[in-house]
């Protein structure tokens, strides 16, 4: 007898309200080492008129989040905050996101040329792959006690 996995809900995609902050935050527990700069943004974010937040939801769950700010007089849209809850990683929704996301903002901006994705973790060989980078902070270090 061979047991079968059930499978996963369909990923349902949805405007992020105010009413989804608690969700939102218990999703993305511990991110950034509890330093997780998100709740502090979440509610500025769903004012900011140039700006579309998306929520990944399964079986009624919120268990991704993706924002978008549209810059530089509506040529550029800034991808940030992407992430999804630790136990549905390794299942394509962020990917899934990210083309949702996409698909929305062509349609209700189409004078974006360029999209840019902002990232606060290690990149890796699959990484170097996908994206091409354009830019890249240092960390800055003291030199004769001044900041460079």
């Amino acid at each position: 007898m061979k047991l079968e996995k059930e499978p996963e809900a369909p990923l349902q995609f949805l405007l992020a309200a105010e009413s989804d902050f608690e969700e939102v935050v218990a999703m993305s527990e511990g991110i950034y080492g509890g330093l997780d700069y998100l709740p502090s943004r979440y509610h500025a974010w769903l004012r900011e008129p140039q700006r579309t937040v998306v929520l990944a939801k399964r079986a009624g769950a919120v268990i991704g989040l993706q924002s978008v700010v549209i810059i530089d007089g509506g040529e550029t849209a800034l991808v940030e905050g992407l992430r999804v809850a630790p136990w549905e990683r390794g299942k394509g929704v962020a990917g899934e996101l990210q083309r949702f996301c996409a698909g929305l903002i062509k349609q209700q901006h189409p004078g974006v040329k360029v999209s840019r994705l902002t990232r606060d973790d290690p990149l890796g060989p699959k990484d170097f792959r996908k994206y091409r980078i354009v830019a890249k902070q240092v960390p800055t270090m003291p030199l004769n006690g001044v900041l460079w």
